[in-house]
């Protein structure tokens, strides 16, 4: 024990250079560490953010096809509507009626959904 003590004593520039370059290789072992961790971190945030990024755009498809089915619902309804009107006309130039029956049949089985001068349009342009 004793010959380590003086050995260590006739030796300590040797012993200091030997402490700090192992200092210092562990500090550049953390800081690499470190780096390489920071880089995992920030690979694994932006495919988060990528993520939230998508559901956010499949979210504001949604709400838009949420928003806007009231509105598409009453396309379709006035699509039937007036796909109706068409077979009662076409019904009525079949059968040969008068453009006065016509239009009261119209009136009758679609309860004035469109205008009368609607109704004279298509007639003439069915006729």
């Amino acid at each position: 024990m004793i010959c380590l003590i003086e050995w260590c004593n006739s030796n300590q520039g040797f012993l200091s250079a030997v402490l700090s370059i192992l200092t210092v290789s562990v500090s550049l072992i953390v800081m690499w560490c470190s780096n390489r961790n920071a880089a995992t971190i920030l690979k694994k945030q932006q495919k988060q953010e990528k993520e939230i990024e998508l559901r956010q755009e499949d979210m504001q498809r949604r709400q838009i096809k949420v928003d806007t089915y009231p509105y598409r619902l009453e396309c379709w309804k006035t699509l039937y509507r007036i796909k109706d009107v068409v077979e009662i006309l076409k019904l009525g130039f079949e059968e040969k009626f008068s453009m006065k029956k016509i239009i009261k049949i119209y009136m009758i089985f679609t309860k004035g959904f469109l205008k009368q001068e609607t109704v004279c349009l298509i007639l003439l342009f069915f006729h």
